[in-house]
């Protein structure tokens, strides 16, 4: 999506009437509605959040950090197959962890906020460490909103840290006039949208032709396994697909292969159907969590494996059957997006 210039006076104007209905104060959303929809330079949203601050408005964040609140944010942020495992087995993952240590720490107010600000262009040191330390709630505020697509949460927070940090040490006197809190939101909800926009596959597997896919894959990756040529019609016959279908499967995925130089030293056949399918599959599983992946490749047979049911995928993650179930429920849900 091409975005807007941001229009410094037009944009203060509107947002100042927004506060002005809610106690002179924002809500850090509107931030990240700033950040999705315009471009604009660092120079440019100093000065817009200056005519702010010069209308004595402040703002706000409403996350939670809160045992309930934790334990919803953590289902949409497992963070390595093995952080999933521990979810399930009860057992705190990494990404748990930080949350609740981050919820042990106190959010810097806006008065205090200018206090330190004051502070550190006077050289005072510790005010920097605790500048950074009440404003690591904003990073995870910012990650939650895009988490799945593509990077991990974790990863998100870190980079949103460095942020915070990299701010932190070029401050200077004329950034005293300004909402720290929100600077640091916009630079973070920035940063997010373009990592996670490159992180963003440029094809999406329509819902319907994700399972059947998946089983196509992996019937030719068993023949061919075998030194056999997998033909449309073994597809066919192996995946209870008509051939109608498996000719469609494999139009879509020959139409989507991004243009390489051709190597005439490889059959034009496995370039066209096993090579074909095998990065497409490759690029549905890096849309999913690293457990949620595993299920649907032994599901599918996808790594060379026969194709197992669910009380032999449960078996072999040592998970239930219902958890096994769910993850698979999950993965197909997430391709077909």
């Amino acid at each position: 999506m091409k975005k807007e210039r941001l229009d410094i006076e037009q944009t203060a104007a509107s947002l100042s009437a927004k506060a002005l209905s809610n106690g002179d104060m924002l809500d850090l959303e509107e931030v990240a509605l700033l950040a999705r929809k315009y471009e604009a330079d660092d120079e440019i949203i100093k000065e817009l959040l200056h005519l702010l601050r010069e209308e004595r408005i402040d703002f706000y964040c409403n996350l939670e950090l809160n045992r309930d609140s934790i334990k919803e944010l953590l289902k949409k942020v497992r963070a390595s197959s093995e952080d999933e495992r521990n979810a399930l087995s009860g057992r705190e993952d990494p990404a748990a962890l930080y949350l609740k240590e981050t919820a042990q720490l106190e959010r810097n107010d806006s008065a205090r906020e200018q206090e330190l600000l004051y502070e550190i262009c006077l050289g005072n040191e510790d005010a920097a460490g605790e500048l950074i330390e009440g404003s690591l709630y904003i990073p995870i505020w910012a990650a939650e909103k895009y988490t799945g697509r593509g990077v991990l949460f974790l990863d998100l927070v870190q980079e949103g840290n460095l942020v915070i940090m990299t701010v932190t040490e070029g401050l200077n006197e004329n950034d005293t006039e300004m909402s720290f809190s929100a600077y640091c939101a916009w630079k973070i909800c920035s940063m997010m949208e373009k990592i996670t926009e490159d992180s963003e596959p440029d094809v999406k597997i329509p819902f319907t032709a994700a399972e059947d896919l998946a089983k196509a894959a992996g019937v030719y990756k068993k023949l061919s396994a075998k030194g056999e040529k997998p033909t449309v019609s073994d597809v066919a016959k192996e995946t209870g697909l008509s051939e109608e279908r498996v000719n469609e499967l494999l139009s879509f995925v020959r139409e989507n292969m991004p243009e390489e130089k051709a190597d005439d030293d490889k059959p034009k056949e496995k370039d066209e159907t096993e090579e074909a399918l095998s990065q497409q599959v490759r690029e549905m599983l890096e849309s999913l969590s690293p457990l949620e992946a595993e299920v649907i490749g032994l599901k599918f047979g996808l790594s060379g494996n026969k194709p197992m049911e669910l009380p032999e995928i449960a078996e072999k993650l040592s998970v239930s059957e219902e958890e096994a179930a769910k993850l698979e429920q999950d993965a197909m849900k997430r391709l077909g997006r």
